[in-house]
């Protein structure tokens, strides 16, 4: 892969919250290590899934990229440049290049904004289609597959699934390269979840879109992502492409991941093997020692404690952190 057909990289990136609160950190609290050392590229074009369980740190991933929170350490180069390096004048130029969707697209909106004044937003700030402003509204609107006489309504007359349309609409108006959608399909039904993924797939052929897909639905991921990473406690357990890792999918927990995805054929549904995790998921302000998953691992030996297993290549294109892959790969 040369480094032009990269178009976001992200190397080693923590973010790490302090203890604000003077009696917490009398008591020994430690920062909270939300993401500790996540590394990962995207090509340009493609569509990345980053998932698991909640309050595994890809939603914080997601906004550090963004910078809407701060890194404590690590890179993140967008198109070759280092956003940490932006002052406030070149960050306004970047986010119209980074778009965002969120999981709550009511709460996205402004509900006292008409659609149509809501979609015009983006383009008053950047500067954009001055005088075809109300003409790139609607064709915002068909782009997205709702009718143009929605510039009239408001957010709390539309459903969930037409307002997740009118978000996808409000990140397209300032024709981004690259879109975080942060669980954007985990409110709605299963149809409609299935009528969004394809508009997002269409989207993406038409534009030539890149995506970040975070996500907790193993399912939802297999059908849009091109390459999947898997989070646990704040770093990446594995990543490979969408076939490599539905197929033969190699660190514990993503296997764990995998068995509780449903299958279509009852048959295979009541006989397959499932990997139950025991316990909760440990605080990311007190991790344990060496590797994070091992205090759930079901083949955890007392060496993976003695240090954090770094990423290593198993397969061409797949990776995985986990110092007993070589006993079972």
């Amino acid at each position: 892969m040369t480094s032009r057909d990269v178009l976001l990289e992200v190397s080693d990136l923590k973010v790490h919250f302090p203890v604000d609160s003077v009696w917490a950190r009398l008591r020994g609290a430690r920062p909270v290590r939300a993401v500790d050392g996540v590394s990962f590229s995207v090509e340009r074009g493609s569509a990345l899934g980053l998932v698991g369980e909640s309050g595994c740190g890809k939603t914080t991933t997601g906004m550090a990229i963004l910078r809407l929170v701060d890194h404590s350490s690590g890179r993140v180069v967008f198109d070759g440049e280092n956003l940490s390096d932006l002052d406030a004048s070149a960050m306004l130029r970047f986010r119209r290049r980074i778009q965002v969707i969120f999981q709550d697209a009511y709460a996205s909106l402004n509900p006292r904004m008409s659609i149509g004044d809501g979609l015009a937003e983006p383009l008053v700030i950047h500067g954009l289609f001055p005088g075809r402003r109300q003409e790139r509204v609607r064709a915002l609107l068909d782009m997205v597959g709702l009718p143009s006489h929605f510039v009239h309504r408001y957010p709390h007359e539309l459903s969930g699934g037409q307002l997740q349309r009118v978000t996808f609409a409000r990140a397209l108006a300032v024709e981004p390269e690259l879109i975080i959608c942060d669980e954007p399909v985990s409110a709605l039904d299963v149809s409609i979840q299935a009528q969004i993924v394809n508009l997002l797939k269409d989207l993406q052929r038409e534009f030539r879109l890149t995506y970040v897909f975070i996500s907790h639905d193993l399912s939802v991921v297999r059908n849009l992502c091109d390459r999947v990473a898997v989070m646990y406690l704040g770093r990446i357990a594995e990543v490979a492409s969408r076939r490599q890792l539905y197929e033969g999918a190699v660190h514990p927990y993503t296997k764990a991941l995998m068995s509780a995805v449903p299958i279509p054929d009852p048959d295979l549904e009541a006989t397959r093997e499932r990997v139950i995790l025991q316990g909760d998921l440990p605080s990311p302000s007190n991790p344990p020692s060496g590797c994070r998953f091992r205090t759930r691992c079901p083949v955890a030996v007392d060496r993976c404690g003695e240090s954090i297993p770094e990423l290593r290549e198993v397969n061409r294109g797949q990776w995985a952190a986990c110092s007993r892959i070589s006993e079972f790969t």
